[in-house]
């Protein structure tokens, strides 16, 4: 992320020349050869964190760059699982609900910039990095801060690559050839007119080659976490080993390589040198709002930087999480401007509501404290703020004065003025990642036995007595506990898309969509078109 004012100053000048580069807004090479040039070296071991600063703040910190966040956003608005509740013209949510992926939906474009921004930094820092600007570094620098920001780099890159990809390319289709051209494919660093004007596309299948490239070099490269010695930034958010490891299991699993991706999740979860243990409550992921040390609940894996010592300015830059979550990203503050809940078929099958009712085995679950009831919806109530009921003209033609929502609450949970750590990657998730593949596998009971950490967590025993494991676990069991684990949180569409598994219809009056998952794929910025 970006960690004070030096290294925000120093951002925006780099973020500024990348942008330039990135929309090629030059016609000959004198662009290239300014007589006053922004800084574009750093003369200490310790200047490179100045260096990968600016790709982690374009990534990770302001909600409409947030390739990731974004990325699982627009899937939440496309996936099986929700009920939509209203809509937001201004942000085309119409158009992403409905699946109607031939639109050029501006929401969704705005993401391609972003990537290529973050992939252009990296690939100037992987290039500066291979002039050894270091000679005479350490041997604990070499290997434990240039080779650790290289292999932060090489993560962010293929991050983003990952994510332009969910979004821009044609689903992967492990038995399929992969070979529509939808992303320019970079790995060098844009700086001349010929290589700036280079807009060579790379299949899917160059395009997923190169991700998985990139999180197993960067896998190689980052430490497990940090110690004395690294630079202190070091400590917050940033990416480590068992991040680029993760990535890397989904990667293959959306190649088809189940194997290679339950290797890779074998290597967080059984890691005896860092355990990645569940939080006693999962309510202690939500309602961290400590300034003064790092997120250290070893269940979180990464985690977005809002409230640790280093943020010099508090404030939420997550904001999407308004359309979802129950609670603004202002604690003290009430706007309903939500647009998804749970859909009913889902809490259905999880046997959450049935029939408008909270369930018995719901109510006993400790993750049904990081929900909200609402009991339905008026268009006009004297009490605007109304704890039962939503009240909201827009909302109200979606939802009736009678008809429950279930909308979750996971975000902003710290009370006003604090800020919240918000998780992005947990070892429950993991866990639910590596019983899915078991199940895949035939291995029912080892799929039980992964289930079972996180549903135990989950089991409240002052109300339903001692855990009683499954015993054994179908996929089916590992999707409702995914709904009830992740529901907004997670990928739900790429959660489907890496098992090969249906993506149903919600209350959408469509069929469901199969593997290869035609049509679930944007176009790219009409910019980029028109420019080649």
């Amino acid at each position: 992320m970006i960690f004070n004012t030096t290294l925000k100053t120093f951002g925006v000048a780099l973020g500024s020349t990348l942008l330039v580069l990135m929309n090629f807004s030059c016609n000959n090479d004198e662009f290239f050869e300014l007589k006053a040039p922004p800084v574009t070296e750093w003369r200490t071991v310790a200047d490179l964190e100045l260096a990968i600063s600016y790709p982690y703040l374009n990534t990770f910190v302001n909600s409409e760059k947030s390739i990731g966040l974004m990325t699982h956003f627009i899937h939440d608005l496309m996936s099986d699982m929700v009920r939509r509740i209203a809509d937001n013209g201004g942000w085309q949510s119409a158009d992403v609900y409905l699946r109607e992926t031939e639109k050029n939906v501006s929401n969704v474009q705005s993401k391609y910039q972003p990537g290529y921004q973050t992939i252009s930094a990296c690939n100037f820092i992987l290039e500066y990095l291979a002039t050894d600007p270091f000679p005479n570094a350490t041997e604990f620098d070499k290997a434990n801060n240039i080779n650790r920001i290289k292999g932060e780099a090489l993560f962010l890159r293929g991050f983003a690559y990952y994510y332009l990809a969910q979004l821009f390319c044609p689903p992967y289709d492990p038995a399929g050839t992969n070979e529509a051209k939808v992303l320019v494919l970079r790995t060098e660093f844009a700086n001349n007119l010929a290589s700036a004007l280079n807009t060579t596309r790379g299949t899917t299948e160059e395009v997923y080659q190169q991700v998985r490239s990139d999180f197993q070099e960067a896998k190689a490269l980052l430490p497990k976490e940090w110690k004395k010695g690294m630079a202190e930034a070091y400590k917050y958010g940033r990416a480590t080993k068992h991040v680029a490891a993760f990535y890397l299991a989904k990667t293959m699993l959306h190649m088809g390589d189940h194997t290679a991706a339950l290797a890779e999740l074998n290597s967080i979860l059984d890691d005896p040198e860092k355990p990645r243990t569940l939080a006693a409550d999962p309510r202690t992921l939500f309602t961290n709002g400590a300034q003064g040390e790092p997120f250290n609940i070893p269940e979180v894996i990464f985690y977005g930087f809002y409230s640790d010592a280093l943020r010099t300015t508090k404030r939420h830059f997550i904001n999407i999480y308004y359309f979802t979550n129950k609670t603004f990203p202002d604690p003290g503050d009430f706007r309903p401007w939500w647009l998804l809940s749970l859909g009913n078929d889902k809490m259905q099958e999880a046997n959450i509501m049935v029939n408008g009712v909270l369930t018995p085995e719901w109510k006993a679950d400790k993750r049904s404290q990081l929900w909200y009831l609402w009991k339905g919806a008026y268009k006009d109530l004297p009490n605007k703020k109304d704890p039962d009921y939503m009240v909201n003209s827009n909302i109200a033609i979606y939802v009736g004065n009678d008809d429950p929502v279930l909308m979750v609450n996971k975000y902003y949970q710290v009370p006003a003025p604090l800020y919240q750590n918000i998780p992005f990657i947990r070892s429950a998730e993991a866990y639910i990642l590596r019983a899915a593949i078991k199940t895949e596998a035939g291995d029912n009971a080892g799929a039980a036995k992964d289930l079972d950490v996180v549903r135990e967590r989950a089991w409240d025993t002052s109300i339903s007595g001692p855990y009683v494991s499954l015993g054994s676990a179908t996929f089916e069991d590992v999707d409702i506990e995914w709904i009830k684990e992740l529901a907004f949180e997670g990928d739900r569409v790429s959660f489907l898309q890496m098992f090969r598994k249906p993506i149903g219809p919600a209350e959408r009056n469509v069929a469901p969509i199969l593997p290869p998952y035609e049509g679930m794929n944007w176009p790219i910025p009409v910019e980029q078109i028109d420019f080649e």
